[in-house]
């Protein structure tokens, strides 16, 4: 399978009025969701399975599962 992180600015998850992301394990529950286009333009959906905020340095890293 595919392994995809990303990593987003504490900031300006802030700046945007959202708080740090956390992956959901209940499945009534809604994810986070991460969306990007591809070089060939294909969108690509998924979903934050965990996070890991590390505040020294400003950025929490995401760990992404595919959307089916």
């Amino acid at each position: 399978g595919r392994n995809v992180n990303v990593t987003l600015r504490i900031q300006s998850l802030r700046a945007a009025g959202l708080d740090i992301p956390k992956g959901v394990e209940d499945g009534a529950k809604m994810p986070w969701l991460v969306e990007y286009s591809t070089v060939t333009g294909e969108t690509i959906r998924m979903k934050i399975m965990a996070s890991n905020p590390d505040r020294s340095i400003g950025i929490v890293t995401c760990r992404l599962e595919l959307v089916l």
